[in-house]
């Protein structure tokens, strides 16, 4: 993440939990997806952690894990470190940050995507970071956002879902699910959307110059989100030119051997 849009969320930390309700929404409703998920994770890592939420919800369902929230922006992390003092959190752009190969086994990155310049890479290095049966869990903002406003325009990325899919099928990740939904969230008028935006640095992420923008009326409106929720599993990579999965050796031996009669 640039400079320029860590200080962006910097500047609205101390507005963000009572702002972001889009994407505390979309984050609680991407967490129940858990309940059907089987895995007992060790270490998690909640990529963007912003202001804490998630990174506390996480410690809660799996209490015996080390989970870690991670923020490039400092306001946003002062405010995580004193609303929960119990959980961790690092201080680093998410786009620097460096793991241990095989460390993590679960990674949570909720509304975080399209502050990423090459998806490819960055997943390439949260698949390097997974452990053996690791797992991704992601959202994502999609390209129909906001299209009542008819003024976006994208100063980052709004990946679609067949993007995604395919980067995270490239970067090597295995039984990809990937589903995309439209919420329509509804404001007292278009005034109240945009300070909405404003407020919870969503305008300057995905608006050129949102200082620029002026949004007036005093009816309500419907802004509708593209959500793109997405998990998927720590896989072999695989040959980027035949798409074949490398299976060692040692592997192939012990399966002949159980065969044998």
């Amino acid at each position: 993440m640039s400079q320029s849009f860590i200080q962006v969320y910097n500047n609205v930390a101390a507005d963000y939990n009572t702002t972001a309700l889009v994407q505390r929404h979309i984050g609680e409703e991407f967490l129940t997806e858990l309940d059907f998920i089987t895995i007992k994770p060790k270490k998690i890592l909640d990529l963007g952690c912003a202001t804490g939420y998630f990174t506390h919800l996480l410690q809660q369902r799996y209490s015996q894990a080390e989970v870690i929230g991670i923020d490039g922006a400092e306001a946003m992390i002062a405010i995580a470190q004193h609303d929960y003092p119990d959980c961790q959190f690092l201080q680093q752009d998410i786009l620097q940050a460096e793991f241990a190969p095989a460390s993590i086994d679960m990674i949570f990155a909720n509304c975080v995507w399209y502050c990423v310049d090459d998806l490819a890479i960055f997943l390439q290095r949260c698949q390097r970071w997974l452990s053996p049966q690791g797992l991704c869990m992601f959202s994502s903002y999609g390209p129909d956002t906001w299209r009542e406003l008819e003024i976006v325009q994208p100063a980052f990325h709004l990946y679609d879902m067949h993007n995604i899919g395919d980067a995270v099928l490239d970067s090597g990740f295995a039984d990809p699910v990937v589903t995309t939904k439209w919420l329509p969230v509804k404001f007292d008028s278009a005034e109240q959307c945009w300070l909405s935006l404003l407020y919870n640095g969503d305008a300057a992420m995905c608006f050129a110059q949102p200082e620029a923008i002026e949004v007036k009326g005093d009816q309500p409106l419907k802004v509708t989100y593209e959500v793109i929720l997405g998990h998927a599993w720590k896989g072999e990579i695989k040959n980027k030119h035949f798409q074949e999965v490398t299976i060692p050796i040692s592997s192939i031996q012990k399966r002949s051997k159980r065969n044998r009669p």
